[in-house]
């Protein structure tokens, strides 16, 4: 097969269709990019030109136990005042992407109908918004919840391991919440599976909350804030079955965050799109790529909670 780079025109493709891809494909992904949009809205999303970016952190100072005393505003403060530290971001071997294959006559049906491309490119933007939020949501899941980086962790049920009937209530999300707040981070999100949001529209905890906040769950399906944590129902958090280390049963890892302290993202370049097309010009494969890594910046900011499916 022939590459060619989306600059090239071909019996079937225009430049000026193929100039607009990116943009299109982009902005048709952007509203389903859950995870990804709230961390970018709040500046956890860096770009750079770079494959390595040093993200500072600040891990301890005398902010904790009082500010550093001077004579006047014009003293410098001593370097050891504050600790700085730094999360190493690295896109080095991080490309992620898809092929979409076509065929000639399934391309040239669509352009009949007047659809161009917009099927293709429907595809590829829910490929692409899917993969970037699993890439976040599952980042540190662990079937073995002990052996994550995050800490935080809420086992539903009475033990710690997963068992049928450990569904998730509203004094489990409770709990979570208390742990990250007790080391002094301020929850503001939680992403759970559709069968955790089912779980709880039956907590009758919920359901009176529900009835105060005049049934917004039932007028718009779903249960949109919770202790103050804005709810995204997700199929992108991890999923597993019971040959996972803790689950003796299908179940679900929820990923409640600070989202000003929990992840960073860095990218340095723009997504990428190519054709393969075979000689006879009979198929056409379209691909996309990019490039991000993604990391854990304060680990006490994230927290696991962890289900059964019924």
């Amino acid at each position: 097969m022939g590459y060619k780079e989306l600059t090239t025109e071909s019996d079937s493709f225009t430049g000026a269709e193929i100039k607009a891809w990116k943009t299109s494909i982009m902005d048709a992904a952007q509203p389903l990019s859950q995870a990804y949009n709230i961390l970018a809205s709040n500046g956890m999303v860096i770009r750079g030109s770079e494959e390595t970016f040093y993200w500072p952190i600040i891990t301890a100072s005398e902010m904790l136990t009082g500010f550093a005393t001077r004579t006047n505003q014009y003293d410098a403060f001593a370097t050891d005042d504050f600790d700085f530290n730094t999360v190493t971001f690295s896109t080095v071997d991080k490309r992620k992407g898809l092929t979409v294959p076509i065929t000639l006559d399934a391309l040239q049906s669509q352009k009949k109908l007047g659809l161009g491309l917009d099927l293709i490119k429907k595809q590829l933007a829910l490929a692409m918004a899917k993969q970037k939020d699993i890439d976040i949501l599952r980042n540190d899941a662990n079937g073995d919840v002990s052996a994550s980086s995050i800490p935080h962790a809420v086992v539903c049920g009475s033990d710690s391991t997963v068992d049928s009937g450990d569904i998730v209530t509203l004094e489990d999300i409770a709990e979570l919440k208390a742990m990250l707040e007790e080391d002094d981070c301020h929850p503001t999100h939680l992403f759970i599976h559709p069968y955790q949001e089912f779980q709880l529209l039956k907590d009758s905890a919920v359901r009176s909350a529900m009835e105060y906040g005049r049934n917004t769950a039932v007028r718009t399906g779903h249960v949109p804030t919770l202790l103050g944590l804005e709810i995204i129902v997700t199929t992108n958090v991890a999923s597993y079955t019971s040959s996972a280390t803790d689950f003796n049963t299908d179940g679900y890892e929820g990923l409640m965050i600070d989202v000003n302290r929990a992840y960073g993202i860095y990218e340095n370049e723009d997504i990428h799109f190519g054709v393969d097309i075979t000689e006879k010009q009979t198929l056409y494969e379209i691909s996309m790529s990019y490039k991000q890594d993604i990391q854990l910046l304060d680990s006490n900011a994230a927290g696991l909670l962890v289900s059964s499916k019924t």
